[in-house]
């Protein structure tokens, strides 16, 4: 699979999501039930989600407005925002775009890093209560 999906730490409340140069849409078919599945064991354990795109070059595909879309019927509550690494201004752009028109209420929880580590200083920060 060219989406990977893993905890991000040792507590479970990130979710670490490498996409990899030539992910198609069925990887995130499938990395959409992975992240519902996580959530789940999380139970009401609010969780973050780190999307790494710096190894990949695929920008914006194609179909990907419907399959957000369709995936809002299942995302799930305790996913309480999403930090995005690696991603270039132009499709910055387009990601706040799309995300603003698909999950409205999601979209204030997003932020853009330059650096895992920068990312993770975040989530880790944000996770113990001191804020961002």
């Amino acid at each position: 699979m060219a989406i990977r999906v893993g905890w991000g730490n040792a507590e479970e409340t990130i979710i670490y999501v490498q996409l990899v140069y030539g992910w198609r849409i069925d990887d995130m078919h499938q990395a959409g039930r992975d992240i519902v599945d996580m959530c789940a064991v999380a139970g009401d354990q609010p969780v973050s989600l780190l999307v790494n795109s710096a190894d990949t070059d695929t920008h914006i595909q194609k179909g990907l407005i419907t399959e957000l879309t369709k995936a809002r019927r299942s995302l799930p509550d305790n996913l309480t925002e999403a930090v995005v690494v690696g991603v270039g201004p132009t499709d910055k752009v387009l990601v706040v775009s799309i995300l603003q028109a698909v999950f409205p209420m999601f979209v204030r929880s997003i932020q853009f890093m330059d650096s895992m580590d920068e990312a993770m200083a975040y989530l880790s920060k944000a996770s113990s209560g001191n804020g961002a």
